[in-house]
């Protein structure tokens, strides 16, 4: 918990995020800074990608989520 707690009070801190959406398009993924808390927290967007999935590995994922 106190690992939590020492990032929370760093000055920045950089996240990367990662999603696929229903479409099952391709990935996206986004690093971002966020610095503050609360009310005053503040997000930039620093890199943004979408790479898209091929159609045998779009058939691939459809076929474990059906």
């Amino acid at each position: 918990m106190k690992r939590l707690i020492d990032i929370y009070h760093k000055k920045e801190r950089l996240v990367a995020g990662l999603m696929s959406g229903t479409s099952l398009d391709g990935v996206d993924a986004a690093l971002l800074s966020i610095s503050g808390g609360g009310a005053a927290t503040k997000v930039r967007l620093i890199a943004f990608k979408t790479t898209p999935y091929d159609e045998p590995l779009r058939q691939e994922i459809m076929a474990v989520c059906g």
